[in-house]
């Protein structure tokens, strides 16, 4: 499985916004397609989006996608996911009843934001895609990610090389720091 990962500035109308739409809608046909929507920070005060704003909107989009699945497949990801995620990022509501049919709680933000979190978090959401059904996630708002998001991000891209996934991040033009690949 060879899958990809972009940061790509948003279209919003044109010739690029359909091709992404049609793009997208062929993905939500073969794939598993995951879209988490426009993440921005949960206030004003709060410059970026961190690493458990995106785990709590990957994974409110990943239950809804799963409602759609057959439950061999359920099943057949409930045990990859397992293997992988140490930290419990993905056995917290909502997930947790529709993945893990078993009530979890929400991970420490401090762990999930440590280096190993972060890797746990990135190769427990690769673990989503499938040869017959590559996970294809989404979001807009890549110009709002914190630095820990950023990493998450980039240990992701790496393992999506060797794993049936595909993720878009779109971004809008905006300053932002040295350290983001924008």
């Amino acid at each position: 499985g060879r899958g990809t990962f972009r940061f790509i500035q948003d279209p919003h109308d044109g010739v690029m916004a359909g091709v992404f739409a049609e793009m997208f809608a062929r993905f939500r046909y073969e794939g598993f397609f995951v879209d988490a929507g426009l993440l921005k920070p949960r206030s004003e005060s709060t410059a970026r989006m961190d690493v458990t704003d995106f785990i709590r909107a990957i994974r409110a989009s990943i239950a809804r996608a799963l409602l759609g699945e057959p439950p061999g497949s359920v099943r057949y990801l409930r045990r990859r996911v397992a293997m992988e995620d140490r930290l419990g990022a993905f056995r917290a509501p909502p997930l947790d009843q529709v993945l893990f049919k078993a009530p979890g709680e929400e991970p420490d933000p401090d762990e999930v934001e440590s280096p190993a979190g972060i890797h746990s978090v990135a190769d427990s959401l690769l673990k989503f895609g499938r040869k017959n059904r590559p996970l294809v996630f989404v979001f807009r708002g890549g110009e709002w990610i914190d630095r820990p998001l950023h990493d998450l991000l980039l240990r992701f891209a790496q393992g999506a090389s060797r794993a049936p996934v595909c993720g878009f991040v779109f971004y809008e033009t905006a300053d932002v720091e040295a350290w983001h690949v924008l």
